[in-house]
């Protein structure tokens, strides 16, 4: 019998009475195995399953610690302010862009007034 992602949320859920989706309990699980917390290679395309021996394995344990510290939450926060970041500086190129095309159709009416104005 394996421990997976499933009961893991359950655990977390009779621990902290709040629920969370396994999704995101696989990203705090990620990010705790960047930071060498949890033995996972995170690599792309690794589909294999979450697996420990119980609610008592360590890193279980460590995951549940992450969780009730507010890190699901925290990812989530880090996550938006991401994204308001990139789409902030998409609106910005944009709006750059814009301006710089309208700068250079002044620029290209200007010399034709002053091509007409030579003749």
């Amino acid at each position: 019998m394996t421990f997976g992602v499933a009961d893991l949320c359950k655990l977390v859920e009779e621990e902290t009475d709040k629920q969370y989706k396994p999704k995101d309990m696989r990203t705090l699980i990620r990010k705790l195995a960047r930071e060498g917390k949890v033995d996972r290679e995170i690599v792309p395309g690794n589909k294999s399953r979450y697996d420990w021996s119980g609610p008592k394995d360590p890193e279980v344990l460590r995951i549940v610690k992450a969780v009730k510290a507010g890190g699901i939450e925290a990812g989530r926060k880090e996550a938006l302010d991401s994204l308001k970041e990139r789409n902030a500086a998409k609106r910005a190129a944009a709006k750059a862009a814009k301006e710089k095309a309208a700068a250079e159709s002044t620029d290209d009416d200007v010399e034709e007034l002053d091509d007409e104005d030579e003749e």
